[in-house]
């Protein structure tokens, strides 16, 4: 059991309450409490009828109790079904409206020479600098794919872009990565298996 007592929001990406994410949610949340310190909240996008639309206009107030929430939060766990080898929708349009700019991350601007030439065929650039250096990412994902496909075929696409485009970029110390495959497909001992190392993780916490 972990010592430390930690902040953790829960972000669940799947419309079926009785669906195996849920249940995945369920076994990390409980895993979590073994620690009586620890502090969850949880917010189901579906359940919560998010919309995942960015219009690039002023983040409206579900967005900036979101924002508040991620602030004081010291974890943050995506349980979410792989969906053509990305995240649903609705995980995907959450990470657009709350974790924009200024509040998730900034521009610096970069440039590259003083040479003239230069300056015309590239010209300067901002870099993004997050400002969430003190958060942690725990993805928990279910695949109805087979690990090779994912890995092989796929080059690990799916955790590969979330990680380094969106994570990293938001300054993120750690994002670890729990995908589980061929969940439609399995028999229920291995699903209980499945359900076991997320108990884990969440006590380990």
């Amino acid at each position: 059991m972990a010592e430390s007592n930690k902040k953790i929001l829960l972000v669940i990406g799947h419309p079926k309450k009785d669906s195996f994410c849920h249940a995945l949610a369920d076994s990390f949340t409980q895993g979590a409490k073994e620690n009586n310190n620890n502090q969850i909240k949880i917010i189901d996008l579906y359940k919560e009828k998010f919309n995942p639309v960015y219009d690039l206009e002023e983040d409206a107030p579900d967005v900036v109790k979101y924002q508040e929430m991620v602030t004081e939060s010291d974890i943050i766990t995506f349980v979410y079904p792989t969906w053509w080898f990305r995240a649903p929708a609705i995980i995907e349009g959450w990470i657009d409206r709350v974790m924009t700019t200024p509040y998730a991350y900034t521009f610096k601007k970069f440039k590259i020479t003083e040479t003239e030439l230069v300056e015309k065929l590239v010209g300067n650039f901002g870099r993004p600098i997050g400002k969430l250096k003190d958060k942690k990412a725990i993805i928990i994902q279910t695949y109805g794919s087979p690990q090779f496909a994912t890995r092989l075929w796929f080059f690990n696409l799916p955790i590969r872009r979330i990680k380094r485009g969106c994570f990293n970029v938001l300054g993120f110390k750690k994002t670890k990565f729990y995908p589980f495959f061929q969940v439609p497909f399995v028999d229920e001992n291995k699903r209980l298996k499945m359900l076991k190392k997320v108990f884990k993780i969440g006590s380990k916490i």
